[in-house]
């Protein structure tokens, strides 16, 4: 570690250590150190002094930001297997006896704010699919495979958390998960895995998963309305996620007996970037919308 790195190591650990202690009006000024002073050193190992008093905010109701700072700062660093399998008692997991971590951390924040568990469910779900789970040696502890079958035990235990975003997003990453991993797992936690789909429930299960598929629907929605309001025309364009990333553009041309005159009858040329795009014609204007992706065309014309 560099001269540069070893000083902004003392920073982080002041700063980490001074977090528990801060004042209110000063938490959010010292968190957003912590992410900058972590995003500038390379390898981060955290102690578990430090750990526990980055985690320990999360007890408080943090806002928003603080919780993604928070998750934003696990991301980089390099947890050990007690502070991984930390991270998983939510799920009433057992820590080992004797363990630093077992009477600190309280996850009851997983019961309200969507804000928290949307945050924690990319994480522990990225900490699997982005191979950042620690490996032992010791081939009886099966670290891995463990600790992978304890996040599909979480996501499971948020299926039927009553946010729908929530919802989809820990299904998500468990059926990415389930397909990378499972044939790794043995046959206990396969039976156990079992066991967990019989109890949410086969009709559970269908809702679940349409609702998964409707939300990758919506994701390449392309919805055109007219509405007249007294001498105009209100034209609403709803997008979905996926189309807003292409950064499409909304040409507006007018138009004769229904046809496209010309290029040169080109009105407007508008970049869309948000879902719902709202804009106005004059009433006895014939035009004809037409949402394009560079030269590809996304949506037919509609001539209003």
């Amino acid at each position: 570690m560099s001269t540069t790195d070893d000083h902004a190591r003392a920073l982080l650990t002041e700063s980490l250590m001074f977090l528990p202690h801060a004042p209110i009006e000063a938490v959010y000024g010292v968190m957003a150190r912590i992410v900058q002073l972590s995003s500038q050193i390379l390898h981060i190992e955290l102690p578990p002094s430090e750990f526990i008093s980055l985690i320990t905010l999360l007890n408080q109701r943090p806002s928003h930001f603080l919780v993604i700072s928070i998750f934003r700062v696990l991301s980089v660093i390099h947890l050990n297997n007690e502070q991984i399998v930390a991270l998983l008692a939510c799920h009433h997991k057992q820590m080992p006896a004797g363990s630093v971590y077992s009477t600190t951390i309280n996850w009851s924040f997983l019961e309200t704010p969507i804000a928290v568990k949307s945050n924690f469910i990319r994480f522990i779900g990225n900490t699997v699919l982005y191979k950042r789970l620690p490996r032992s040696e010791d081939s009886d502890a099966k670290v891995n495979n463990y600790t992978s079958f304890d996040v599909v035990q979480v996501l499971f235990f948020l299926f039927d958390d009553e946010n729908k975003s929530i919802r989809l997003k820990s299904y998500k990453y468990a059926c990415a998960i389930v397909r990378r991993e499972r044939s790794t797992w043995s046959v206990e936690e396969k039976k156990k895995y079992r066991t967990l789909m019989s109890q949410f429930g086969k009709e559970c299960l269908h809702v679940l998963k349409n609702e998964h598929k409707l939300k990758k629907l919506n994701k390449q929605r392309v919805d055109i309305t007219t509405r007249t309001v007294q001498s105009v025309i209100k034209i609403k364009i709803r997008l979905g996620q996926n189309i807003r990333k292409k950064q499409p553009r909304l040409q507006i041309f007018s138009v004769a007996n229904k046809h496209i005159v010309k290029k040169a009858g080109l009105i407007k040329d508008l970049k869309l970037l948000r879902k719902n795009t709202i804009i106005y014609v004059k009433k006895e204007e014939k035009v004809a919308l037409q949402l394009m992706n560079g030269n590809e065309k996304i949506k037919e014309l509609k001539v209003v």
